[in-house]
């Protein structure tokens, strides 16, 4: 492993929980919610979130938020990430009070839809079902599929598929009417913002030889008179290199207008670029000449969809505010998370925390045995938050930092007792114990077993911080004579295990002799020693 990582040099921090929220357009048509099934709940007690229009909720069920809902949007939000589960302290209860977010969000544009008469007509719904069910049954294998689990094409087209696009056509009325984006409107963007577009959208396929000095490129631009680019490089024993998808700003302007030009077969140089020079031939360019080649790009949906997304935002906040429409979380533990996720300030986190603690907190100071798990975690973050904002060397913050850290560990300690095995509260109990070698070992082992399965070539450049902080833990581990044998053992093993996975067979070798030396019985050392020659 010592060898593997002198190769790699640069570290890129691997961030295990990703946000799948961010980013994602809460109007668009979002492919996890073809499977919704039809809200059949009537009771708003049952509800876990509803929109409020001045204060009161409306007597419509499909502006509620049912917890089926939500958790049919949870599933199918890991499902497609290929993900079973999140850790349920931590990230889970941030997800679902995003997706609760989202949901109501929608349920905003129904109530628009409803007031507005832009509900999809029963003809329309029947079109679009057709389109699907004609898509559905030229594939043998989707037909059979809906057959096994749904009982029929029919059944899955009239029960899941059906409420997911009477509300898909719904948005579409919504957007065209309150954020269409014209051929006009394009048009006007497009003559603002030239430069840039041109910048993010021209691209050119080129081939370049590169050279110590400029005599030779200029002998090699001469010889292109009686041969082509290949075979001049040939000629001169280099190699020519292909460079796909160039975009603007690399070589000078003078330079970039013949690049740019959009005629394939021009050859641009000698150019002069940092010690070296460079001769490129244009094999293929894509370019923005005027409006009309603009629209035939990929990046004219892209762009009209940024411009939509623009006045869909200006739409929905100026409809709230001229409504009075309050996105209200009935569940207090998604409505937790999400406030501490909106909040930002010092002042904000300071309030959140006066409402939170005595909600976690008996006054004695101890945790309050009917606090939901959940809620502890979100104090705990909450307080994480906080301390990012607090100067640890200012004076005046002394006492209220040691607050927070004595109560923040209260909270790791309980929640660990409970959940040893959460990568997150591991994580944390051993920032707060690292002396604890069981909570050490524990923590590693957790942290090896997140990132074994992806010990693959295309991810390690996300992993290597974690690879290091697994490889630092374990061997501080197994060289520790105050660890168990045992525990030393296995440690010695992950490292081996580890270095195999990183096809750095001297590493494993060494791990493998230091662990026969404190467990000769371990495992067939003389079948683990053959299989890394």
């Amino acid at each position: 492993m010592r060898e593997w990582f002198k190769k790699r040099q640069k570290i890129i921090v691997w961030i295990l929980a990703v946000s799948f929220i961010a980013g994602i357009a809460w109007w668009s048509v979002a492919s996890y919610l073809s499977s919704r099934p039809s809200t059949t709940q009537t009771s708003l007690d049952q509800a876990i979130g509803y929109i409020k229009i001045s204060g009161s909720p409306l007597n419509d069920s499909q502006t509620w938020v049912l917890p089926a809902e939500l958790e049919n949007e949870y599933s199918k939000l890991l499902s497609s990430y290929g993900i079973g589960s999140l850790d349920p302290l931590f990230q889970e209860p941030r997800q679902k009070a995003g997706l609760l977010a989202e949901l109501l969000r929608e349920k905003v544009m129904i109530h628009y839809a409803k007031e507005n008469k832009l509900m999809p007509s029963k003809k329309e719904i029947e079109e679009k079902l057709k389109e699907y069910r004609k898509q559905i049954e030229s594939n043998r294998s989707l037909v059979e599929y809906f057959t096994k689990y749904y009982g029929g094409v029919d059944a899955y087209i009239n029960k899941i598929l059906k409420p997911s696009v009477e509300i898909s056509l719904m948005q579409q009325k919504v957007i065209d009417t309150v954020a269409k984006v014209d051929s006009e409107e394009m048009k006007k963007y497009f003559e603002e913002n030239l430069d840039q577009l041109r910048a993010k959208y021209d691209k050119a396929d080129v081939r370049l030889v590169s050279f110590q000095g400029e005599k030779e490129a200029q002998s090699f631009i001469a010889d292109l008179v009686k041969m082509d680019f290949d075979s001049a490089a040939s000629a001169m024993n280099l190699n020519a290199q292909d460079l796909p998808g160039l975009t603007r700003g690399i070589f000078d302007e003078k330079y970039e207008s013949d690049i740019f030009s959009g005629a394939t077969g021009t050859v641009i140089g000698p150019i002069s670029l940092g010690s070296s020079w460079y001769v490129l031939e244009v094999q293929d360019a894509t370019v923005i000449k005027d409006f009309n080649s603009f629209t035939l790009s990929e990046g004219y949906e892209t762009e009209r969809n940024t411009l939509q997304s623009k006045k869909m935002q200006e739409w929905y906040d100026s409809y709230l505010k001229a409504k009075n429409v309050e996105l209200f979380f009935a569940n207090e533990i998604y409505d937790t998370w999400r406030r501490i996720d909106q909040a930002s300030t010092s002042t904000e986190y300071e309030q959140l925390y006066k409402q939170l603690k005595p909600k976690v907190f008996s006054q004695d100071g101890t945790i309050l045995p009917e606090s939901p798990d959940a809620m502890k975690s979100a104090c705990i973050v909450l307080i994480e938050k906080m301390e990012d904002l607090l100067d640890q060397n200012e004076p005046a913050n002394k006492e209220k930092i040691e607050e927070l850290n004595k109560d923040k560990a209260t909270l790791v300690k309980n929640l660990y007792e409970q959940y040893p095995s959460s990568l997150e509260i591991s994580r944390r109990m051993y920032e707060i114990d690292k002396d604890n070698l069981q909570v050490k070992y524990g923590y590693f082992t957790l942290l090896y077993s997140e990132i074994k399965p992806y010990l693959y070539p295309e991810y390690l450049q996300y992993l290597l911080q974690s690879i290091i902080e697994v490889e630092a833990g374990f061997s501080s581990i197994a060289l520790d004579t105050n660890a168990s044998t045992e525990m030393r053992a296995s440690s010695y093993y992950n490292l081996y295990d580890l270095s195999k996975a990183l096809q750095d067979a001297t590493s494993a070798k060494f791990y493998l002799n230091e662990l026969r030396k404190i467990e000769p019985n371990y495992i067939d050392f003389e079948a683990a020693l053959n299989e890394l020659k």
